[in-house]
């Protein structure tokens, strides 16, 4: 039962951050729609969906099991934004058409910068989230302004969200003839259906590999995180950093 609630709960997640998604495309504006963007995290904040990106910063201070969770919460984040990007691509042709213009510059980047520009908007969720949750005053309007500037600042930077770029190739799904666009392949060598076949073979594999890519990035910054944390224990000399919960010994920061 828990299992279909954080399902549920990680698709309306991967919901959310799709509208973000497509506010953002719709607006003329980059920096109005980074700024709309923000709406998605925030409702995830407030209702404590399921986000893959808000969640894998704590993967080291918590059980091995917990990998589990963050695959089921990373399926759940994907359904959410492939329906929402199915409903965008049928329903809004000039959204389609922005999303391919942005997923086919992503295509370009090599690994590694995949990885880095992942780890570093991982960064920045994660300050917006971890200060929004520990914060337990509502009426402390801090955490929301901080939600709708660490948004806005990866967006601008062109960091790579893994979940907001499942919606963008989702809401792409014409990129697999523009990939092809530029490698002629002979008359009469296959059919029409093979050739469509194999493009789309083709898109689902850069997308995969993009969304892998981006998704090391979210791991990279549990590394960083915790890093961070070592060096402010040292330099603290703070004997708590080991602290002991239950039977077995954890990371705390």
């Amino acid at each position: 039962m828990k299992v279909i609630k954080d399902l549920v709960s990680a698709f309306l997640a991967g919901l959310m951050i799709s509208l973000g998604g497509a506010v953002f495309l719709a607006c003329e504006n980059k920096i109005v729609g980074a700024i709309m963007f923000s709406v998605g995290l925030t409702v995830i904040l407030l209702f404590s969906f399921l986000l893959f990106t808000g969640k894998t910063a704590y993967v080291f201070q918590n059980k091995p099991t917990y990998l589990l969770t963050l695959c089921l919460i990373w399926i759940g984040n994907i359904l959410g934004c492939m329906a929402t990007g199915a409903l965008v691509f049928l329903s809004k042709p000039a959204l389609s058409d922005k999303a391919v213009e942005l997923c086919t510059a992503k295509l370009t980047q090599a690994p590694w910068q995949t990885i880095i520009l992942g780890a570093l908007c991982g960064i920045l969720v994660y300050i917006a989230v971890d200060f929004f949750r520990s914060d337990n005053d509502n009426k402390h309007y801090a955490k929301y302004l901080l939600v709708f500037t660490c948004v806005p600042v990866f967006i601008l930077c062109g960091f790579e969200h893994s979940v907001a770029d499942m919606f963008y190739f989702a809401a792409a799904n014409r990129l697999y003839s523009l990939g092809n666009a530029r490698k002629p392949h002979r008359r009469g060598c296959f059919s029409q259906s093979q050739i469509v076949h194999q493009r789309k073979n083709r898109k689902i594999t850069l997308d995969i590999i993009h969304q892998i890519r981006a998704s090391r990035g979210s791991f990279l910054l549990g590394f960083f995180l915790k890093f961070l944390a070592i060096l402010r224990c040292v330099c603290y000399n703070n004997s708590n950093y080991w602290v002991k919960r239950g039977s077995e010994r954890i990371w705390s920061s």
